[in-house]
Formats: structure tokens, sequence, C-alpha cells
């Protein structure tokens, strides 16, 4: 499925799951939507803020549901190279509002995220070291204080989505 269809289905996913307590983001999904249809190609995506606010919207939710299907899109989104580097501030902060959440799913979809953003062409480093002390570890600047504790208690691998490679972690000094 190409990336401008899957996305669409991942807006009508959304819509559907926020149909009755969450109008406005139905609403939204259903705008993105239309949105999404007038673009003729991918990299159009990145100029059009309805698209990435959507995802936004569904996270600011903070439902596991909602969280876990904008998460999900916000990594698609940064894959191909459609976030402005001028939404990396938000989507930042927006992680680490999620990394708080008790849900494991939404914590895994976080710290997937986070590994996404890392290798990515939007260059977080220079958003983090502004917003926190240049001595913070990331993931304490990030809020992934309880990801960081399940890390120390035994996972020794990390994957980044279905069908990816697990990545070990054998140095535990990423965690400091």
């Amino acid at each position: 499925m190409a990336f401008m269809a899957v996305l669409e289905s991942d807006l009508r996913a959304l819509s559907a799951e926020a149909r009755r307590r969450y109008p406005a983001v139905k609403d939204g999904a259903e705008h993105a939507i239309l949105k999404l249809r007038a673009l003729s190609n991918p990299s159009e995506i990145a100029h059009n803020e309805d698209i990435l606010r959507i995802f936004l919207m569904a996270c600011e939710a903070r439902t596991v549901k909602l969280s876990v299907i904008g998460l999900s899109c916000l990594q698609k989104l940064i894959s191909h190279d459609a976030v402005a580097p001028s939404a990396l501030k938000e989507i930042l902060s927006t992680l680490k509002e999620h990394a708080e959440m008790n849900d494991e799913s939404v914590q895994l979809k976080t710290l997937q995220t986070i590994l996404i953003i890392f290798q990515s062409r939007l260059h977080p480093e220079d958003e983090i070291i502004t917003s926190c002390k240049r001595t913070e570890p990331v993931w304490r600047a990030l809020g992934l204080d309880s990801v960081k504790a399940r890390l120390e208690l035994g996972l020794t691998n990390v994957r980044l989505g279905p069908g990816s490679p697990q990545i070990p972690i054998k140095d535990s000094s990423i965690l400091k």
C-alpha cells in the first residue's frame, strides 16, 4: 500500500475511533482526509500542517487507542520526511507528555517515535539541548524516566516496529 493510502486508512481509523467521545478529532480526521486527497505527492504533506495537526490532536486526547494511532502516524510521517523541522518542538513536547502515561503500548510507541526521530533528518539534538540543561541526560529531558527503568530491569532489545529487526542494547551507558 502506498504511503498516501496508508495515511488515509489511518485517518479513517482515527475518525472511527474518535466518533462519539471526541467529535473534534473525528471532524479533523475527515478534514485531513480531504486535504490528503488533494495532495499530488507525499513531499507536499510536510507543507500542510493540517495532516500533522490531527495526529497531534489525537495524542492530546490522551486515551490509549487515540494515542497509539496518533503516535503510529507520527512515526510514519517522520520516517517518510513528511514533517517540517519547525514542528519538531511540538512533537517532542507531545512525546514528553506521553512518556508519563502508564500504558505500556503508549510508552513503547513513544520510545519507537523517539528512535525514529533520531534517525531522521529533523536533528532533534538542538531542540533537546535548548529544552533541558546541558548536563541532563536525553532520557530525562524527554520524560522517559519510567522507560529507562524498564530498560534497566532487563529489556535487552528494542524493536522499531512490526517486521523490523530488534536492536540489541548492549551498552548500558546509553541509560546514564
